[in-house]
């Protein structure tokens, strides 16, 4: 074995303390158990290496540089790097929606899951046969990044205890329409398509009626969806599940189509354009049927599209069925003011209305029928009408023969009579016109002793006493009756159009 260090030689630039102390202490205690002195020399040590030893020397020894500092720099580099890590990596055994993950970052990890959800396969054992998609054939996703976060903030790799733990459950999700797609494509036998339900228009009531649905048959996708979520969770990535077909309903079905046309139907049964509460032109159910159009959303909710241009159509012609002049009412009064009961007489007063521009409201009303509304409110301009009140009554003077007719104070006609001869005289006093007859038989019955056929213009006011048209004389100005008022028969109509029921009828001399 070469010399120990002399106290002349310096130990190696590269040798630290430590390392020297340890050979010093090697070989002195290599020396000790074979006996030497404190001179120069060497021996055999029992492990059989010869060890020499340097003299003795009263010469200070030289002083070493230290060099630790070269050596603890790296030491603190891997702790500092070890710390760093634990701050940036998932723990480790942690697992994130099944798939492990401990020991990566974020973004590694959600690599990591991203890759096993679209590998996982799905091996669907069925009685058309054996078939095996992967996620990605089934349009499987997951939101990765957030599912990395969830298990990186659940479990970061300087907290111990989370150490081996499950995090993050976020499920997988896949596409609906592509995983049908490649179920279908994989497995046509096994699939009949659902036939929805189908709204028709009876063109000439206006209504609609419905087809019912059909449902169809394939494999459910929940299934499916849960035989993906064991794949990606377990340790192969793959998962296999014996499957059925079942019912697949179709996307619109009887009961909604239904309740679709019983709405539709209900809308166009009372379309209308109304002035006030007054449904002043409504439209019919036929016509407001063509004006929209049917469909329905996604989600089976009723979609209403109006045509425009047809509803302007009719929106054009809407001046010449609302604007109307105003009609003055007439209330007819007797002498005391009473008004006359007989609505034929009385004219209740029509306020007058214009409607005005009407191109705006083709838009306005499309939208509102797709809506749901049928009930458009026209703006109109009104003129109120006028309202006269007439006070009506009948004199008869028997002592003239005269028949006085007075409105307001004002004799209007004046006509001659004939009233009963003796014994058959005109009763006198204030009566009431309380009848009116077209044509009718007088006497003809028995008790009657004379029977006039096809008399016109009856008014009764007193028992069998009347004013009445006379066509078998013209001897008026007489007395010529059996009690009533004989009149020409020009006479006797201008005075039945005149007189309402309840027309106060003075009889005196």
């Amino acid at each position: 074995m070469a010399n120990a260090y002399d106290e002349h030689d310096s130990a190696p630039e590269n040798t630290d303390d430590a390392t020297v102390a340890d050979a010093s202490m090697t070989a002195t205690g290599a020396a000790g158990a074979a006996g030497s002195d404190s001179g120069s020399g060497s021996t055999v040590g029992a492990d059989g290496q010869v060890y020499t030893w340097a003299p003795a020397s009263e010469e200070p020894k030289k002083k070493h540089k230290r060099r630790w500092p070269w050596i603890a720099i790296p030491a603190a580099g891997v702790v500092a790097g070890l710390v760093v890590a634990s701050m940036t990596l998932i723990a480790p055994g942690v697992s994130a929606a099944g798939v492990p993950v401990g020991g990566l970052t974020k973004s590694a990890a959600a690599n990591a899951i991203d890759a096993r959800v679209a590998n996982a396969t799905v091996t669907l054992e069925t009685s058309a046969g054996t078939v095996t998609l992967t996620g990605a054939d089934l349009g499987a996703t997951i939101d990765a990044e957030a599912v990395a976060a969830e298990a990186f903030n659940s479990a970061p790799a300087w907290n111990v205890s989370s150490w081996g733990s499950d995090a993050a459950t976020t499920p997988v999700s896949i596409d609906d329409a592509q995983a049908q797609d490649a179920l279908r494509a994989a497995l046509p036998d096994l699939y009949v398509d659902p036939v929805d339900a189908e709204l028709t228009l009876n063109k000439t009531t206006g209504a609609y009626t419905v087809i019912p649905a059909a449902d169809g048959k394939g494999i459910s996708l929940d299934t499916v969806r849960t035989a993906l979520a064991d794949a990606v969770a377990s340790e192969k990535g793959a998962a296999t599940v014996e499957v059925k077909t079942t019912a697949i309903p179709a996307l619109l079905t009887t009961e909604e189509a239904q309740t679709a046309a019983d709405d539709i139907n209900a809308l166009t049964a009372d379309v209308g354009f109304y002035v006030g509460d007054e449904r002043t032109v409504p439209v019919d159910a036929p016509l407001a049927a063509t004006w929209i159009t049917p469909s329905f959303s996604d989600d089976g909710t009723l979609v209403i599209s109006a045509n425009e241009a047809e509803i302007a159509k009719f929106t054009a012609t809407l001046p010449s069925k609302v604007d109307r002049p105003a009609v003055d009412g007439v209330k007819l009064v007797d002498r005391q003011g009473n008004q006359l009961p007989d609505s034929i007489y009385t004219k209740e007063g029509v306020e007058g209305r214009t409607i005005g521009d009407v191109s705006k409201i083709a838009s306005a009303f499309a939208t509102q029928l797709e809506e749901g509304n049928g009930h458009y409110p026209l703006t109109v301009t009104t003129v109120e009408p006028k309202e006269t009140t007439l006070e009506r009554w009948i004199e008869v003077d028997v002592s003239e023969q005269t028949v006085y007719v007075w409105e307001n104070g004002q004799t209007v006609r004046v006509m001659l009579t004939s009233s009963g001869l003796p014994p058959y005289e005109s009763a006198r006093g204030t009566f009431r016109i309380n009848s009116h007859v077209v044509m009718q038989d007088m006497g003809c019955v028995p008790g009657y002793d004379y029977c006039t056929k096809d008399v016109k213009w009856v008014m009764y006011y007193n028992g069998d006493e009347a004013f009445h048209g006379t066509w078998w004389h013209d001897n008026f100005g007489n007395k010529m009756s059996h009690g009533c008022m004989n009149l020409s028969e020009a006479n006797a109509k201008w005075l039945w159009d005149w007189t309402p029921i309840g027309t106060e009828v003075w009889v005196h001399d």
